[in-house]
């Protein structure tokens, strides 16, 4: 597994595993929506304001990271799934 990529259109968000290269970001969408999924399940204020200060936390930690990479367009994408 090689950890060190060049950057790719400016971007270093992807490892190589040999046979495929993948964007750990990819994963990230697919844990944030479950990690949402779970929270909301024991919210009983989700349909207010107040109710989504948490949810939004959990999405800063994401794509502040995503952020680092940088990948703008995938960062955006969380945005729609916290709505």
């Amino acid at each position: 597994v090689v950890f060190t990529q060049p950057p790719r259109n400016g971007a270093r968000c992807w490892i190589s595993l040999g046979f495929f290269d993948l964007q750990p970001s990819e994963l990230t969408k697919l844990a944030f929506i479950l990690a949402l999924a779970r929270h909301l399940v024991y919210q009983d204020r989700y349909r207010r304001l107040s109710g989504l200060v948490g949810p939004f936390l959990l999405l800063l930690i994401p794509v502040g990271l995503i952020l680092t990479e940088p990948a703008l367009g995938t960062a955006i994408l969380f945005i729609p799934v916290l709505f």
